[in-house]
């Protein structure tokens, strides 16, 4: 059974055609979560698949560290627990891109 992180994606000009929504990113099988050159958070699999979490401006060590904290709550809450929200980051979060699985 596989887990997930649960993350707010926020789209469109605030107040205008702002949507918001969720999109998942697996949990299960994580090598590395950290904050790359771009200011983009990486989640990295061991086997080569990879999730960068974007944001229009940069994010930081501490959003990083915010989907570390929920990478390790999901895989030590119970089985019947399988998706965890990743609380707000220090900036709006508007793309969601890449994929865990390569298989």
């Amino acid at each position: 059974m596989s887990k997930y992180l649960s993350i707010t994606l926020t789209t469109g000009e605030p107040g205008l055609d702002e949507q918001v929504s969720q999109r998942l990113v697996l949990a299960n099988g994580v090598s590395y979560c950290a904050l790359n050159g771009e200011s983009d958070i990486v989640v990295a699999y061991y086997n080569g698949g990879r999730v960068e979490i974007r944001s229009a401006s940069a994010l930081t060590n501490d959003d990083a560290v915010l989907v570390q904290e929920a990478l390790i709550e999901s895989l030590s809450s119970t089985w019947s627990n399988v998706r965890v929200q990743v609380p707000a980051l220090s900036e709006l979060v508007n793309a969601v891109v890449g994929i865990s699985d390569t298989e």
